[in-house]
């Protein structure tokens, strides 16, 4: 008999996101997806080497143009240090301003609610500003919208996660959610920002979690099941949290899993859902318990169903693979998966993406780890793989042989 095809697998880039484009001061609160291009977001490994994730990055917004006054304004007082911008990432030595970005700068300039909006939407601001207005302004719900969409585009570079944090910046943002449970374009800001603090940063998910954030997101899942972009950043977030071992018993306790499950359930054709959704689901099943929870939810049927749907979209489809080989450790699960039909949807992987090393290295595992329950084994011969099996040990020996090689053995 085969031994167990690397039993923990986890995905390893963490998901970095660009900000939601954000909302305009004329208060039209119409939020859009997330759409990346592809170089935006790092593909999914499967080694467990190093356990790093991948959160979408979150569109710059645009600058609004400045009132009449700015013209009036011969002279511009200097900035003082404390004014400058923090390692933004599109300029991180930048010590000259022009008169504009000056005068929103000012202390008094965003005191006001329409001052703080104008601040917000200059990509230069800094983090003390972006903060700053957050805490003048906790009752309105755009200036923290544009703060949290601030705080994930400066959060996209790991050298200013320990400033964000320092000044305030994790429970700000909680505190935003919670302020503004019913505003679905500050929740998804919210778990953007939560989600690229988190990613690649041991520090910030531990301060997440010890400053309820778990629960926080959870529920802004569950108050707004019906909004793609608050099911894609949350499934986003717990992915990347879902890194430390800790906090994948803590998310599974506190609901993630049915969370998570429910968004795929909800959005079936919403393309990144299903990514951040499979592949939270996937580091969520590195902790064996979590693994029946993920069946009792009815968590395969929704991995299935999603690589099915999206059978051409290369991280859907490996983040499935790699779930249910993480599942398939589970004597109970390879027999859920196999009555699911979730063997010829692993065969069909490989054989739809016949370049992909990150598909067949999940697919050939997943199929080595079903191969110990008979009925899954009798399944497998049905559909006569050999010649698939001997193809990627062959093009992938590095990620495929051990497994196909011991599969075609027992075959």
């Amino acid at each position: 008999m085969p031994i167990p095809f690397n039993t923990i697998s986890a995905v390893t880039n963490n998901i970095t996101f660009t900000a939601i484009p954000s909302q305009s001061p004329n208060n039209s609160r119409k939020a859009t997806m997330y759409h990346p291009g592809s170089g935006h977001a790092k593909d999914i490994k499967s080694t467990h080497d190093d356990n790093v994730s991948p959160l979408p990055v979150l569109k710059s917004v645009q600058k609004d143009e400045t009132d009449d006054s700015s013209s009036k304004m011969s002279t511009q007082r200097p900035l003082s240090s404390e004014n400058k911008v923090d390692e933004h990432p599109s300029n991180n030595t930048c010590t000259t301003w022009s008169p504009r970005v000056n005068r929103l700068f000012h202390p008094w300039h965003h005191k006001t609610e329409k001052h703080a909006i104008l601040t917000l939407n200059d990509s230069n601001t800094g983090i003390k500003v972006v903060l700053d207005a957050m805490k003048r302004h906790p009752d309105s719900s755009i200036v923290q919208e544009k703060g949290c969409s601030a705080i994930t585009n400066l959060a996209k570079k790991k050298s200013t996660h320990a400033a964000i944090s320092s000044e305030g910046g994790i429970p700000l943002i909680l505190n935003a959610m919670k302020t503004h449970k019913e505003v679905p374009e500050v929740q998804g800001q919210a778990c953007s920002a939560l989600g690229n603090l988190a990613a690649f940063d041991h520090t910030s998910k531990l301060s997440i979690d010890e400053q309820g954030g778990i629960p926080i997101i959870i529920e802004s899942m569950s108050l707004h099941i019906d909004d793609p972009v608050v099911q894609e950043m949350g499934c986003g977030v717990l992915f990347n949290l879902a890194f430390e071992s800790p906090l994948k018993v803590k998310i599974a306790n506190k609901g993630g899993i049915e969370a998570v499950v429910t968004s795929m359930q909800k959005h079936p054709n919403a393309v990144r859902v299903q990514q951040h959704g499979t592949s939270c689901l996937w580091n969520l099943a590195g902790n064996i318990n979590n693994t029946t929870q993920i069946s009792a939810a009815h968590g395969i049927k929704a991995i299935l169903h999603g690589m099915r749907t999206h059978w051409n979209h290369d991280l859907v489809v490996r983040s499935g693979c790699g779930a249910l080989r993480a599942i398939a450790i589970d004597k109970n699960n390879k027999l859920l998966i196999t009555d699911e039909g979730g063997i010829p949807v692993l065969l069909n992987a490989m054989e739809d993406h016949p370049t992909s090393s990150h598909v067949h290295k999940e697919a050939c595992g997943a199929l080595r780890n079903l191969m110990f329950h008979p009925k899954a084994r009798d399944v497998i011969l049905q559909h006569h793989p050999h010649k698939l099996l001997a193809n990627a040990a062959d093009k992938f020996p590095n990620e495929c042989e051990d497994a196909a090689e011991s599969m075609l053995r027992s075959l």
